[in-house]
């Protein structure tokens, strides 16, 4: 009873685990200068800059699915690249929190194909 039982737990703490993490924000054009975490991060131009509390929780490089909001185009996967001082955001904000406000590289907000400042994203990790 006991191997089922502790079986049940593992099972549980696997699905914890595997749980998406998502929200909402308003990308703008990136600010120019900002230093990436890591020469391999964003290689392929698709990144983003979020709120220091943001990239200390979750890190240099975390991939990101970004959505807009309107879904007139895909999503992208993109990385979190650098944290900057004028974007807002916690993580594991609870539900009907403001949108995040974050930087997106000009290939990422081209990608979008929603202009360069305040497009409406949804996110997941």
């Amino acid at each position: 009873m006991q191997f089922k039982q502790s079986i049940a737990a593992l099972l549980s703490l696997a699905g914890l685990a595997t749980a998406q993490i998502v929200g909402s924000a308003t990308l703008s054009q990136e600010t120019s200068g900002q230093a990436l975490c890591s020469s391999t991060c964003g290689t392929n131009g698709d990144f983003i800059g979020v709120s220091p509390d943001f990239f200390a929780a979750f890190g240099c490089g975390t991939g990101i699915r970004i959505t807009p909001s309107g879904a007139s185009s895909p999503s992208i996967a993109a990385q979190i690249c650098f944290s900057c001082s004028g974007c807002t955001g916690e993580p594991n904000a609870a539900a009907g929190s403001p949108p995040d406000i974050w930087e997106g590289s000009e290939a990422l907000l081209g990608q979008l194909g929603e202009g360069t400042t305040n497009v409406a994203v949804s996110w997941n990790i």
